[in-house]
């Protein structure tokens, strides 16, 4: 198998030099072959695998060594390098003896290869780490993915990773990263290119500058400076949970208390995560409810009556309830709701009128107590499962099903207007039929779901809406199109937001302290920002 090519110019004899990488063979502790180099146009190959079991332990625990992508400088073929690989042994304590992996180099057409960049269980000091590697050990973001060499300088180099991107100007005797810039309190912001997947932003009712954004993979960060960086808030949780912060809620009475749910599932609603039967029959996921006392510094595990095998997804709190006594309630993927009245220390199933699918996706609490459900849409034995809409008027003790508009399946998020909450906004992922998506878009209701009116596209894969509280007239939606779009007529009509031009959207999220800006959660580009006027007409 051939994994990887590169081609350099020999600068002494004056000809092509090309070099291939291809699947490694194991003989005892030595690879074989791993490289291999031809100077005659590819009519005869040669193995150049001396240094390449540098340190190598041999395949321990199925930590083997092989070679993601190898790069040569185009006009000085004598430097290449080449991207070393182990498998991971993640969450697995004690580690046993670890394999290395980083950065090899040649500097005589791959005669001999050397490290210039050696990960083993901690991270080399000649790397410059950012907040990944601080966050994670090693084995989290993997070796370089792909290089780049400067054509005209070979000490010029250029690599990214799973998350994380870094150069080095001296040939490989220092490593800077590049993906983001550390602050001395030790946060940290973004260099524009982050591959992170978001869900909500969160806001702090007690410190207007405390914000949190919930995260797939990398769990969860919030800022005290309004944004303008970022810590992590992943501290307390049980390690098999910090992949996704699914969503938290604030103690809107008490400063420092809030909630969040969190599991190893990520990507939710999203069907490829039903590919397997692992969230519906309950395997390998795992996951449920935290608690924080101190402004999200740290979190302590409160999901007593929740099995550890379930993936939270959501989270509502009832403000009417009493302090110290919180109701909390929980949608939980195949399981169902679950409802505290203890401040979220103990949990009851509430499934009751729950007919079908049990994937449970987001919970949206009225003003009058009125509690809806949305059940994701999920595959089961490769057949679609279609999703539903529940309402409770009891406090989660009964649930009575509310129709869909025709043609849907696959509610994705609720919203309702604050001055009218019987109004009420639907948005939903369209159904690839005869070629054709369908039963997508967004849908309006003026009596709390007994009819509802086609707003928005059809065929969009519409992910959520929000109303603007102070002039609920204004909405604004975003989908996975490339497109923010904001009504000012109820959702009768739509305009672009300008600036805004990401893939998928998530979420957009009204700024409560800076009127007519915008946050928007993406899968895939992290967070955006900025104001949410339509862009003029033409």
């Amino acid at each position: 198998t051939i994994i990887s090519a590169a081609c350099g110019v020999d600068k002494e004899k004056y000809r092509s030099v090309f070099f291939l990488l291809t699947e490694v063979k194991y003989q005892g502790t030595k690879l074989m072959p791993g490289v291999m180099r031809s100077l005659d146009n590819g009519e005869t190959w040669a193995e150049m695998t001396s240094g390449l079991d540098d340190d190598f332990h041999g395949p321990l625990n199925g930590q083997e060594r092989w070679f993601r992508h190898i790069a040569v400088c185009e006009n000085d073929a004598r430097t290449a390098y080449v991207a070393v690989w182990r498998r991971p042994e993640i969450f697995k304590e004690p580690k046993p003896e670890m394999n290395y992996e980083g950065v090899m180099k040649t500097e005589d057409m791959g005669a001999t290869w050397k490290w210039v960049q050696k990960i083993g269980a901690d991270f080399p000091p000649n790397m410059e780490t950012g907040w990944l590697e601080e966050r994670y050990d090693t084995d989290w973001m993997g070796a370089p993915l792909f290089f780049d060499v400067c054509p005209s300088n070979p000490d010029y180099c250029i690599y990214t990773s799973m998350g994380t991107t870094y150069k080095t100007v001296d040939g490989g005797k220092t490593w800077n990263q590049l993906y983001c810039y550390k602050y001395p309190d030790g946060s940290y912001t973004g260099r524009s290119i982050e591959v992170t997947t978001c869900y909500g932003v969160h806001f702090d009712p007690f410190d207007k500058e405390h914000i949190a954004v919930s995260y797939t993979d990398i769990g969860g960060a919030h800022s005290t400076n309004g944004g303008k960086s970022w810590k992590s808030m992943i501290d307390g949780v049980p390690v098999e949970w910090i992949n996704t912060c699914y969503w938290l809620v604030f103690d809107p009475e008490v400063k420092g208390r809030a909630w969040s749910v969190w599991a190893n599932a990520h990507d939710l609603p999203r069907e490829k995560m039903f590919r397997t039967d692992r969230i519906i029959s309950h395997k390998h996921y795992k996951g449920g409810v935290c608690r924080s006392e101190n402004g999200l510094k740290s979190w302590i595990k409160s999901s007593d009556g929740i099995p550890e095998n379930s993936v939270p997804t959501h989270i509502v709190l009832d403000p009417g309830s009493p302090v110290g006594n919180r109701t909390l309630y929980t949608a939980v993927c195949g399981r169902g709701v679950y409802k505290s009245t203890d401040d979220g220390y103990t949990w009851t199933l509430k499934n009751n009128g729950i007919k079908g699918s049990l994937c449970a996706w987001r919970l949206v609490l009225l003003p009058d107590g009125t509690l809806y459900l949305l059940v994701m849409r999920s595959l089961k034995d490769g057949k679609t499962v279609p999703g539903a809409i529940y309402k409770s008027c009891d406090g989660a003790e009964s649930w009575q099903e509310v129709a869909m508009p025709p043609g849907t399946n696959a509610p994705n998020d609720l919203v309702f207007d604050p001055s009218n909450p019987k109004r009420l906004y639907l948005s939903c992922w369209p159904e690839t039929i005869n070629d054709e998506e369908k039963g997508g878009g967004a849908y309006v209701t003026e009596d709390g779901g007994v009819t509802w009116k086609n707003i928005f596209n059809p065929s969009s894969h519409v992910y959520a809406m929000e109303v603007d509280p102070d002039n609920p007239s204004v909405v604004f939606l975003t989908n996975f199109e490339n497109t923010l779009y904001r009504s000012d007529d109820y959702g009768n009509s739509w305009k672009p937001v300008k600036g805004y031009d990401f893939k998928w959207g998530h979420r957009p999220v009204l700024d409560p302290y800076n009127k007519g800006m915008l946050y928007v959660t993406t899968f895939g580009s992290s967070i955006w920002y900025g104001p949410g006027y339509p862009a003029p007409s033409l």
